[in-house]
């Protein structure tokens, strides 16, 4: 029956419970087909499609528990690639129905990362005040599992938003929220939807925060704080991390011309043309703007002729 399962081999399911006395006409009612549909599915036919009703069997309750955890990791990865196709919308509802699954599980660390992932769809679309209250959102659940980790990831990408809302007080302090966090978690024994925020990714949000208060012209932007985060956290990053990488290049590239150092900025821009060939995310590709803007108001025809390249980028 394992086997039979495993391959998807649904008339040898049915063969085998008719075998132990199971009749037609219950296997029809647990499967919710005509019982002539199951004489067809016994004499051959083949099942091109089926749904999978494991939610209304018969469960211990901690089963049922770890089926809707799996559920909701999974719809929320699918939510995650979505969201880096460009699939809005089929990530909007992969993501309403990870919470939903979570909050079933009773597992508020998991709610606590398919939210954080919502505000970042909200963030990514430019909705930053829909990001933010996502965000907070997210802390409640976070604080509800006791779990240090998935509060320093709400609390860094709190402070991101409100950075791109230019209100520095605000920003800074979810900064330091976050790395106070950071340092008390213990990511040898966070649950795996959260043990990917490493030092790495808190120097990376830290750069994104003073990149963002720069471009809202904001009193606290620390160009200088922005540019040894984004380095050092590049620095990190090796080689099966090319969308990280590719973010945190144009990052640091747009910090570096934003702060009138070409030298430096425009070989990191030619990098991030390098990489963008080789990826096929609509995320890294919508993350070019701000460095192309940046190209254009840099003065000489290598900036110039960097900004049409990255620009027929996104065009493809």
């Amino acid at each position: 029956m394992r086997r039979a399962l495993a391959a998807r081999d649904l008339a040898q399911v049915f063969r085998l419970l008719r075998k132990v006395g199971v009749s037609q006409r219950a296997i029809a009612a647990a499967t919710g087909l005509a019982p002539s549909e199951v004489y067809e599915i016994l004499r051959g036919r083949r099942v091109m499609a089926y749904e999978v009703r494991l939610l209304h069997a018969e469960a211990t309750h901690a089963l049922r528990r770890q089926l809707h955890i799996t559920l909701a990791d999974l719809h929320n990865l699918a939510g995650w690639t979505s969201l880096d196709v460009g699939l809005y919308r089929p990530a909007r509802r992969h993501f309403a129905e990870a919470i939903t699954q979570a909050r079933q599980a009773g597992e508020p660390s998991l709610l606590a990362n398919v939210i954080y992932r919502t505000g970042r769809l909200h963030l990514h679309r430019g909705l930053t005040v829909h990001a933010l209250r996502f965000f907070q959102l997210g802390q409640i659940a976070a604080r509800d599992a006791a779990d240090p980790l998935a509060v320093a990831v709400l609390s860094a990408n709190e402070a991101w938003a409100y950075g791109m809302l230019g209100d520095s007080a605000q920003a800074v302090g979810c900064l330091h929220r976050a790395r106070e966090e950071h340092a008390r978690a213990e990511p040898a024994t966070a649950a795996p939807w959260v043990r990917f925020f490493g030092p790495a990714d808190l120097d990376a949000s830290t750069g994104m925060v003073h990149l963002g208060l720069a471009a809202a012209d904001a009193p606290a932007a620390d160009l200088s704080t922005a540019r040894e985060t984004l380095t050092a956290s590049l620095a990190a990053r090796g080689s099966d991390m090319a969308r990280s990488r590719a973010f945190e290049l144009t990052a640091l590239a747009t910090v570096c011309l934003r702060d009138h150092d070409p030298g430096e900025g425009i070989p990191l821009a030619r990098q991030v043309a390098e990489l963008v060939g080789e990826l096929r995310s609509v995320r890294v590709i919508d993350r070019l703007a701000p460095l192309i803007d940046q190209l254009a108001a840099t003065p000489g025809t290598d900036a110039a002729g960097l900004a049409r390249q990255l620009s027929a980028a996104g065009a493809r």
